[in-house]
């Protein structure tokens, strides 16, 4: 509470353009993701003021230097707490790997930002309607309630060690009664006050950074892609009443009733032209913006892929020689969950970009080309053509992110942890 207190006073002065500087508008569709990166101390503008880079540069600091320190105190113990610190030091470096990616390629994501916010992203009345916004507002609805979960569950977390660790520490004057939640820290004599309780301190506030520092990035990827699977929904919308917005041309009249009949032979070939080669650009326009997006962030899905299921094969081995009933059996679950929630976000949300984009030629095939012209028809060819072939998205350009790949590695998952379950038994 007194980490997000110091920064408000940092936040709340600027308006939502000052910010990000990158748009006019006031409902930027990255706001929260962005205001939480500006909070952990990873800004988006071009010009900060001095006490923000101050405050950014210790924010790194705890980053950056949490893994340096727990990686010092890793060999101090025995082999169960070192196997537990190992999968928190993996998870640490993991997260500090995806900020200095996002860091280095900040003016990439930026300018991929600015061209998701301008046209022909954004709602059209002209080209589909009221629906276009509607879709935006449903998936602006969708994702709010996902940040507010990932965000929720990372202060839930801590809080809950924080009031655990309390209690603990209340309760008992003796230091081996005392715990840290995130794995021992010996780099001060933690055996008495106050060093105990810096300590403890300064590894629950650093957790906290990298706990929001993983969400964000998280969040800010899959609602790239979430944009990404959206304007394929608009385009869709599009391609159904593309002889519509021709014939609306024509006869220079507003947006007619949803279902009225046009009568396709009866417009001419210079307006259908006209109707299909905007929808043909803004195709054009998503299927470079995927691929802008796959260059962009292929490192960055790489490393979460890689870390995540590294994790979760170091919680797998653990809960096989653990017995189901007990406690750290439960923590096993727990934390593999957390790991691997990040790879189902990121898979769910690249598979909807597949499947919308492979719906386009369904689409397209629905539009009211009967007796039109015969050149109206064949662009249309052209775009189910194109549509049949879905956009896949990969990480590090090799690994297939969609729920199949998930899937697959639940199933690994599960088979690992019975064969070493059967192994110890025996």
């Amino acid at each position: 509470m007194i980490f997000l207190i110091t920064m408000y006073k940092y936040l709340h002065p600027h308006p939502l353009n000052v910010i990000i500087r990158m748009s006019t508008k006031s409902d930027v569709y990255f706001r929260r993701e962005l205001l939480m990166l500006r909070l952990i101390g990873i800004s988006f503008a071009d010009n900060e003021k001095v006490s923000y880079r101050i405050y950014a540069f210790f924010c790194n600091v705890l980053l950056f230097g949490y893994p340096v320190i727990a990686f010092s105190d890793l060999f101090k113990h025995e082999f169960d707490i070192v196997a537990d610190l190992l999968i928190y030091e993996l998870a640490t470096i993991m997260v500090c790997c995806e900020a200095f990616v996002v860091m280095w390629n900040r003016q990439k994501l930026k300018a991929l930002f600015r061209k998701l916010e301008c046209a022909p992203f954004t709602p059209n009345f002209e080209r589909g309607g009221e629906v276009e916004e509607s879709f935006l507002k449903d998936f602006s609805i969708v994702t709010g309630r996902q940040a507010n979960i990932c965000w929720g569950s990372v202060f839930s977390t801590v809080g809950m060690s924080i009031v655990a660790t309390i209690i603990k520490r209340v309760r008992s004057s003796d230091y081996r009664d005392w715990e840290f939640t995130y794995g021992p820290l010996t780099v001060l004599d933690v055996t008495r006050s106050p060093y105990f309780e810096i300590t403890w301190l300064y590894q629950i506030t650093c957790v906290l950074v990298i706990g929001l520092t993983h969400c964000s990035v998280i969040l800010i990827i899959s609602e790239i892609l979430g944009h990404a699977s959206v304007q394929f929904k608009i385009l869709q919308n599009n391609l159904s009443q593309v002889t519509e917005n021709a014939h609306r041309i024509m006869t220079k009249k507003v947006r007619g009733v949803a279902g009225d009949e046009v009568d396709v032979s009866k417009v001419p070939w210079k307006y259908l032209q006209k109707s299909l080669n905007e929808a043909i650009s803004y195709h054009l326009s998503i299927l470079d913006v995927t691929s802008e997006v796959e260059k962009t962030i292929n490192m960055l899905t790489l490393i979460i892929f890689l870390f995540s299921l590294a994790v979760t094969c170091f919680q797998v081995y653990h809960a096989s020689i653990l017995s189901a009933f007990n406690v750290r059996f439960l923590k096993c679950f727990t934390d593999s969950s957390s790991a691997i929630f990040p790879v189902f976000i990121l898979c769910f949300w690249s598979h909807q970009v597949a499947h919308e984009s492979e719906q386009v030629a369904k689409y397209a095939f629905q539009a009211n080309f009967v007796g039109s012209d015969l050149r109206y028809q064949k662009g249309l060819n052209l775009i189910m053509v194109r549509g049949q072939r879905p956009v896949i998205l990969k990480a590090g350009k090799f690994i297939e992110i969609s729920l199949p790949t998930f899937v697959s590695i639940i199933r690994a998952s599960y088979s690992a942890f019975m064969v070493l379950r059967s192994v110890n038994e025996k």
